[in-house]
């Protein structure tokens, strides 16, 4: 059964090695959380839940863009959203895409 932890970062569309780069620990640690062999520090859960904040700003803005002047179907496929000034991680920008189509599919 996966743990909270791989969940929480797969929902943030990272994979292990993008999580250990994002949070700046060893890709040791991050697979020992994601066994849950050990507890994952408050500081990791904190950076987590402001990258989702950062990901529902960016996926909101993209949505609020693709309402206004519409998208092009080829871009299903390959969308990706960012929240500006302070770049979102890899992947994180590909969840923040899928958020923000599935933002405006849910919306028709």
């Amino acid at each position: 059964m996966p743990s909270i932890f791989r969940s929480t970062i797969q929902l943030c569309g990272l994979s292990q090695r993008q999580a250990a780069l994002y949070l700046d620990v060893s890709p040791s640690s991050v697979d020992k959380w994601c066994r849950g062999v050990r507890p994952v520090p408050d500081g990791v859960w904190s950076l987590l839940s402001d990258l989702w904040q950062r990901i529902e700003a960016a996926a909101d803005f993209a949505a609020d863009h693709i309402e206004t002047n519409g998208l092009d179907p080829r871009a299903l496929h390959n969308f990706a959203a960012d929240d500006g000034l302070d770049p979102l991680p890899e992947g994180a920008d590909d969840a923040a895409g899928a958020l923000a189509l599935m933002l405006v599919l849910g919306s028709d």
